[in-house]
């Protein structure tokens, strides 16, 4: 399930082919952070028959919405258009806005904040790579 009304930084890809988008490392681990080994529940809002997709809401044991948590920290845009929209997309609207205005996550203007966002790709290492720089050798593991 995909998150209803959401855009989120794309994640890079390993083999380079597809570079991350700034701010999507930060906006994974804070979904991760929220829902990873936790008791969540979810509602699915609609479903896109064409992809085969449903998109919906999750909210935490706590009853959170993290839709409405990734928008407000700056994690995820709110997706304009289209027929197909959150229940609550004016609420999302509403804390895009703040966050905005508040200029957290990726509406920062910091260049630091900016800078720490745009996490380099790493450079691929083969397993041989490994074994032969290690081969012989005692490595505490």
């Amino acid at each position: 399930m995909t998150l209803a009304s959401l855009v989120a930084p794309r994640m890079g890809r390993r083999d380079g082919g597809v570079v991350a988008e700034a701010f999507a490392n930060a906006s994974r681990e804070s979904l991760r952070r929220a829902c990873a080994g936790k008791e969540v529940t979810f509602r699915v809002e609609y479903k896109v028959e064409s992809i085969n997709r449903e998109f919906g809401v999750v909210f935490t044991g706590k009853g959170e919405n993290v839709s409405l948590m990734q928008v407000s920290n700056g994690f995820c845009k709110v997706r304009r258009g289209g027929s197909d929209r959150a229940s609550n997309v004016d609420e999302l609207e509403e804390a895009e806005r703040t966050a905005q205005t508040k200029e957290v996550g990726m509406w920062s203007k910091d260049p630091a904040v900016l800078a720490a966002a745009n996490r380099p790709q790493a450079e691929p290492v083969s397993a041989e790579d490994i074994l032969s720089a290690v081969k012989m050798t005692p490595t505490p593991a």
